[in-house]
């Protein structure tokens, strides 16, 4: 069980991870920056911001990486991802995908919220999807997800839980006996 003190760092690590995977504010100007951040300059994502802005984004995704890497529980990992804006950048997410520990508990909910239902049944296939879509990133992020899970590369945490995602996916439309969904890994399904 984590303690309060511990998911207020977590929270504080998304945030960072978030503003990683960013270049929006990175690449203004410092003016329009400066403007466009106008009243928030209490607020701890404006200081992250300014911290990327400083240290370089590169070296900004390094540092907030490294301690991605760091985390050895499945829990807290499970953890990040909980409160992910899925429709925003993907950076976190791969992060936790790749971290050792990741549980294939936690990587079933980012396949599922990162759109595979959706890719599937638009393109037949995760591999299908053009390189020029705004879903390939997706794709790509979902294939891995494929491939690591095929390699048995998850952890196995069965304390952790998984949402009921009834109310983002219709998983009734989806027959994992039919193409295309049948290549769907059975870990995944629901």
């Amino acid at each position: 069980m984590m303690t309060p003190q511990k998911q207020e760092n977590l929270d504080n690590l998304r945030l960072l991870a978030e503003i990683a995977g960013d270049d929006y504010y990175f690449k203004m100007k410092k003016d329009d920056f400066d403007s466009a951040m106008k009243g928030d300059e209490n607020e701890l994502f404006y200081q992250y911001y300014l911290q990327q802005r400083e240290k370089g984004f590169e070296a900004f995704q390094h540092e907030v990486g490294e301690q991605i890497k760091a985390i050895t529980s499945a829990e807290e990992l499970h953890f990040l991802i909980a409160c992910h804006n899925y429709d925003g950048n993907q950076w976190l997410l791969k992060q936790v995908i790749e971290n050792p520990n990741c549980a294939v508990q936690t990587a079933k909910i980012i396949y599922w919220l990162s759109g595979a239902d959706y890719l599937y049944k638009v393109f037949g296939g995760l591999e299908q999807v053009p390189t020029d879509n705004i879903s390939f990133t997706s794709a790509e992020l979902l294939q891995y997800i494929e491939r690591k899970i095929n390699n048995n590369g998850f952890k196995n945490d069965e304390t952790l839980e998984i949402p009921e995602l009834d109310d983002y996916i219709d998983f009734s439309d989806l027959d994992f006996s039919q193409q295309p969904f049948v290549n769907i890994p059975k870990e995944l399904r629901y």
